[in-house]
């Protein structure tokens, strides 16, 4: 007799979540690209305070699935299911803008090399500081379709 696991999926939501569309986004313009190495992406980061999400997004990217030992997993924009590995960014993301530093370490000490933790924190704040933008533009422009139907 076959066992079989039952997948929940979640129902699709008309209001997606921006920041995990945006990622996802920045995922496939970056899987072409070369990886970079954690510290190098962190210092062509932080000598810059006004750099945009997608430039903190695909230097977190294009790092962790190394640090991490595999690939990230994240679906095309728009699809209804989370992997694991976005439900585990944003879970980290959410945590940083609620001001809970220990779930944020015990996070990233579940997944990332001690070597690296500090660097990965480093680029998660700089995506935390910058998703309020997300949500504030994601909003607007469901409004804007809202108005439009």
């Amino acid at each position: 007799m076959l066992a079989f696991q039952k997948v929940t999926t979640l129902p699709h939501r008309p209001e997606s979540d921006p920041v995990l569309e945006r990622l996802r986004r920045v995922m496939r313009r970056s899987r072409a690209q070369r990886r970079l190495d954690l510290f190098t992406a962190c210092t062509l980061l932080s000598s810059d305070r006004s750099v945009a999400f997608d430039a903190y997004a695909q230097a977190l990217l294009r790092t962790l699935g190394r640090e991490v030992g595999q690939p990230l997993v994240l679906f095309h924009p728009g699809t209804a299911e989370r992997s694991f590995d976005e439900d585990w960014i944003l879970r980290c993301l959410e945590r940083i803008r609620a001001g809970d530093g220990a779930s944020v370490m015990f996070l990233i000490s579940r997944r990332v090399p001690k070597f690296s933790r500090r660097q990965v924190m480093f680029l998660l704040n700089g995506l935390a500081e910058r998703a309020d933008v997300l949500h504030v533009e994601g909003h607007a422009s469901h409004r804007q379709h809202v108005q439009t139907i």
